[in-house]
């Protein structure tokens, strides 16, 4: 395990600096020299945000859960990677008023046999409360979590452990510590996936998703459960092509919002944005979108009774795909819409309200970064802008906790010299190695040849580095210090 504080001041400051909102914008991008995927995005109490997502940049296999905990600024004083040899992603988290969280997504590194859902609690410091693997031998995964009253979780994706053999959304009320409480299936005779979820006031929750469909599309679903998983209702919005709901969320007069993508012009993809009352009838949807291919996200319901979804679209911006950010009324009436992003794909998956006003936003993009895809957070005023378009790129230099049998990279000595010489390796061909300053500035390059051949440092400044190589498809760091 490596631990690395990234601000001078004491977490507990941070953490009391609940009522100082600083109004700012920003756009930011995080991760290594591989591709980054951001998933979810929840503020803290307070100023902060926490980001989760995948890295296989570093860490310990082709793909790792990705945690990054930012302040105010986007500045990142926590950050941590979870996982084992295989394939470890993150896909949901929820935030607790103390600032602790619940993370899920699925790993194929651990568990049951084949892909498992994975659980992570982290308590306000990002600190390791729970790390489980949940599932069976067949292939399950977790896509979505919405905190509990008593400091558990429910946790929604997907099992194939069906008699059918096609996909079940698959829900799991797990306590505190992550034991299961109970499971619940829901799905027909095609594949069926859970990709949202909220925490109702009776002890329930609410599910969005998809359902598949004997003509082939699929139409999104809203499902509603009691406090011991029993379906209470269930809607379903269908039209001619494929309809998804991604995004749930409560609104003040006890209803649901949901939003994600819809097929009701077989030409193009639109935006879904659809309003239900607390017994799940549909007040309203709309389809959303014009010219070009849409995408949507999560959404939340503003102080004002409007809508904010995270979404993404072709039909203008920089280029390809761009991050969008679309504000609606109460009733889904247009208000504005923003994109984010350069002349390659870039999208937003992710939304959450900045408690002094504004907007976090997060996705992904091939525009930015210092790698082919890095991680893109956003942070807007009010109206879903941002002051600048200019994107400040941050370099992860290391996987401050690593979590799993991490692939370190062998380096001695260390300390070492300015101008000293390193022994790296040992390496099967030749590696691609890089030095890292700890604001994730590369300062030094080179490609070493297979075996043990030493590397000679350029003259460093004194200070803590990270060297990194690309070596067999993978990815191995060390930290070093410089004397």
């Amino acid at each position: 395990m490596e631990y690395f504080d990234r601000t001078g001041c004491s977490i507990l400051a941070f953490l009391l600096a609940g009522g100082l909102v600083a109004q700012t914008t920003w756009i930011r991008t995080y991760g290594g020299m591989a591709t980054n995927e951001g998933t979810c995005v929840r503020a803290l109490p307070g100023d902060g945000a926490i980001v989760c997502g995948s890295t296989g940049a570093f860490g310990n296999g082709s793909s790792d859960a990705y945690i990054l905990h930012l302040d105010g600024d986007g500045e990142p004083w926590r950050t941590g990677v979870f996982g084992g040899p295989g394939v470890d992603q993150a896909r949901g988290l929820a935030v607790d008023d103390d600032g602790g969280c619940w993370v899920v997504g699925f790993t194929n590194s651990s568990g049951a046999g084949g892909y498992d859902g994975k659980l992570i609690r982290l308590d306000p410091t990002g600190e390791l409360l729970v790390q489980r693997d949940i599932g069976s031998a067949a292939w399950e995964f977790l896509q979505a979590v919405a905190m509990t009253a008593d400091g558990g979780a429910f946790a929604v994706g997907r099992t194939y452990a069906t008699s059918g053999g096609d996909a079940d959304i698959w829900l799991v009320r797990v306590d505190p510590a992550g034991s299961t409480l109970w499971q619940a299936l829901y799905g027909g005779a095609f594949d069926d996936d859970g990709l949202a979820v909220v925490a109702t006031t009776d002890g329930g929750c609410v599910v969005a998703g998809s359902r598949g469909t004997t003509e082939g599309p699929t139409d999104a679903v809203v499902v509603r459960y009691d406090a011991a998983g029993g379906v209470l209702w269930e809607r379903i919005i269908a039209t001619d092509g494929n309809d998804v709901a991604a995004g749930i969320a409560s609104t003040a007069d006890g209803g649901f919002v949901l939003s994600g993508t819809s097929g009701a012009d077989p030409a193009q993809a639109a935006l879904l944005l659809g309003r239900l009352d607390p017994a799940g009838d549909l007040l309203w949807w709309h389809p959303i979108g014009f010219f070009a291919d849409w995408g949507g996200g999560e959404v939340c319901e503003r102080p004002d009774g409007g809508f904010v979804m995270a979404a993404w679209t072709e039909a203008f911006g920089a280029g390809g795909r761009d991050m969008y950010v679309l504000r609606t009324n109460a009733n889904g009436d247009f208000e504005s819409g923003s994109t984010f992003g350069g002349s390659e794909l870039d999208v937003a998956l992710s939304v959450d309200l900045v408690p002094g006003g504004g907007f976090f936003l997060t996705g992904s993009t091939k525009s930015f970064g210092p790698g082919p895809q890095a991680i893109m957070v956003v942070r807007t005023d009010t109206n879903g802008t941002t002051a600048s378009q200019e994107v400040v790129e941050f370099s992860d230099p290391l996987s401050i906790r690593t979590h799993g049998a991490a692939h370190v990279l062998p380096v001695h000595p260390v300390p070492v010299g300015r101008a000293g010489i390193l022994y790296v390796g040992p390496r099967s061909g030749y590696a691609p190695t890089i030095i890292v300053d700890v604001h994730g500035r590369s300062v030094f390059r080179v490609v070493l040849p297979a075996g043990t051949d030493p590397l000679q440092l350029p003259g460093l400044a004194p200070g803590v580095y990270v060297i990194q190589m690309e070596d067999e498809g993978r990815t191995r760091s060390r930290r070093i210090v410089v004397e």
